[in-house]
């Protein structure tokens, strides 16, 4: 069976040909595919949504170990250590030192970062985690309300505020056992 040019489907693009659409956009493979998911739904490609979603978790699979390497650590300065039955109600006088690792693109090589992490904003966290019933799911929408966003977008969307008043005090109280703390947002007190 031969050919014709009629029959060959061509397809031009503008710009680099060896630039992958949509890849400057994206920060890492997996949120890439995640885009692509959501287009392809939107459009009610449902065949590819299937397919793309597979290799979504193929990739979750296999780069899960890697990934579980480079949790946040954290260590507090001058102030209280281990484990044990830690006052929820008192707050914190000391300010709080995280050693964050960053992975570089190129080489794959870990370095770490250091962050310090105001009192203040900790303490902040402990006076609306007290208020909290025990063993109570909460959203990160309604911790977020608490900290005075009406809506939880405009907390996420300033970036540096985010992290300094919301995530690393959560992650701080998380590592300090007072609160449980999903990959979803959600928060439970269990102290």
């Amino acid at each position: 069976m031969e050919i014709t040019n009629k029959e060959i489907e061509r397809i031009e693009k503008e710009g680099n040909p060896n630039e992958i659409w949509g890849v400057k956009s994206c920060k890492s493979y997996k949120s890439y595919l995640m885009k692509r998911i959501e287009q392809h739904r939107k459009k009610n490609n449902l065949e590819v949504v299937f397919i793309l979603t597979h290799l979504l978790q193929a990739y979750e699979h296999f780069h899960k170990e890697k990934d579980s390497n480079y949790k946040l650590e954290l260590e507090i300065i001058n102030g209280w250590k281990g484990e044990g039955n830690l006052e929820v109600y008192r707050g914190f006088d000391n300010d709080f030192i995280i050693k964050e690792p960053i992975k570089d693109k190129e080489t794959g090589d870990i370095s770490y970062t250091t962050k310090q992490i105001s009192k203040d904003d900790v303490n902040r966290m402990v006076r609306i985690i007290k208020n909290l019933d025990l063993n109570k799911k909460y959203t990160c929408y309604e911790i977020g309300e608490r900290l005075g966003y009406k809506e939880w977008k405009d907390l996420w969307r300033e970036r540096k505020v985010y992290f300094k008043i919301y995530y690393y005090p959560v992650k701080i109280l998380e590592k300090l056992r007072m609160i449980k703390y999903s990959g979803r947002g959600d928060i439970t007190r269990i102290k």
